[in-house]
């Protein structure tokens, strides 16, 4: 009995306070201060503004981005190596060590050596004796064949007295002759003695860094046994894979921005110096080598490089961009300067585009405001609300 009396009840309770909730909605509900709190409509002139990026227009230079990879390589390097044969007395550098020009990398043990000037000395000395009384006797010789031929023209000596001296004379001077051709081969054995002497020491070709120890001290080796590669980093070569599609942008002389993954957040410059037009068939790239300046060695042998060539360069000119061009409603190009609160489109001609920027030929000069965001569909002169923004 209860139960069906409580249903009706309940019922009509909740349609009572739906009811109540809407007229509240509607009058406004009593704030705490007991005032009704009424929604205002904005202002007839407050509009609602677009809030844009824009760009302070400058001046630079541009160009059109040919990127490459490859790796580094030194510009010169040396195998340093024995040139005569012998013991190693000493090794006076270790791998990554630098050493300058001239400076002494290893020596070989020189007691043979010396010995072996010695004696061509002494060879030599002999030789000269020798030949000083070659000739005193050929003088001698020279001067009683005169006397001879003098008397046999006279009938005073007979013909074989004549021919006897004229023998004699001839003999002698073949052994001047001799003596002289000795002399020479042992001045050249002294030469030969001097130079493997001095070979004993083994200096630094030019300045660079040991990038690798190949023999030790107290090995016999031979001449021609490698000791020491040394690397000059003073100027690196960076061995780039151009695209054959992108081949024909590219020159000797351009400039270069290279990074490397060795080395995040630093930009090295450089120059474009030969390119291997042979192109390869299966990749299709061809071999691009890049000069770099390392004067602080900090670029290494064998870095992974990331090369940005530098083609159709164009210097101090009007930047956009790319992003602030669009076209007014007969198709020509045009960007929208912010001036006066509000967005005024102004026809532009532009040029090259790389990089995500335009070159402007015309319409600008240089210090405006240009909008680089919400400028698609836009209307002329509508009412703006700028940001800026580096480019």
């Amino acid at each position: 009995m209860n139960k069906n009396i409580e249903k009706p009840v309940t019922r009509g309770f909740l349609l009572v306070l739906l009811t109540i909730i809407l007229a509240c909605l509607v009058a406004g509900c009593p704030d705490r201060d007991g005032q009704t709190e009424r929604i205002q409509p904005p202002p007839p002139g407050d509009r609602v503004r677009l809030h844009v990026d824009v760009v302070t227009v400058r001046r630079g230079d541009l160009f059109a981005p040919v990127r490459a990879t490859g790796t580094v390589t030194p510009i010169r390097e040396s195998r340093v190596g024995a040139k005569v044969a012998g013991r190693l007395q000493s090794m006076n550098f270790v791998e990554g060590n630098f050493v300058e020009k001239g400076r002494v990398l290893a020596e070989i043990e020189r007691d043979e050596f010396e010995l072996a000037g010695k004696n061509a000395e002494a060879q030599l000395a002999m030789g000269r004796a020798q030949l000083e009384e070659a000739r005193l006797n050929l003088e001698h010789i020279a001067v009683e064949k005169q006397r001879i031929e003098n008397l046999y023209e006279r009938n005073v000596v007979s013909k074989q007295k004549y021919d006897e001296l004229t023998s004699t004379h001839a003999m002698a001077l073949a052994r001047v002759k001799s003596l002289k051709a000795q002399i020479r081969s042992a001045e050249a054995s002294l030469k030969l003695a001097e130079r493997q002497l001095a070979d004993t020491v083994i200096r630094a070709p030019f300045s660079g860094y040991v990038t690798k120890k190949m023999s030790n001290q107290g090995e016999v080796i031979a001449a021609g046994t490698p000791l020491y590669w040394i690397m000059d980093f003073d100027r690196v070569r960076a061995e780039v894979k151009v695209p054959e599609t992108d081949l024909r942008r590219v020159t000797p002389g351009m400039p270069v921005s290279v990074e490397f993954d060795a080395l995040p957040g630093d930009m090295f410059e450089g120059t474009v110096s030969e390119i291997n037009t042979a192109i390869d068939p299966v990749s299709r790239n061809a071999t691009v080598k890049i000069i770099i300046p390392n004067h602080k060695h900090r670029i290494w042998s064998g870095m992974f490089a990331r090369a940005t060539i530098k083609t159709d360069v164009t210097t101090d000119v009007i930047l956009v961009p790319e992003r602030a061009l669009v076209t007014d409603g007969k198709g020509v190009p045009a960007v929208f300067v912010f001036v006066d609160g509000r967005a005024r489109l102004k026809r532009v001609v532009p040029g090259i585009r790389a990089g995500g920027l335009a070159e402007i030929r015309e319409g600008l000069t240089g210090g405006e405001q240009v909008l680089v965001s919400g400028n698609f569909g836009l209307n002329d002169g509508a009412e703006v609300t700028p940001q800026p923004v580096e480019y």
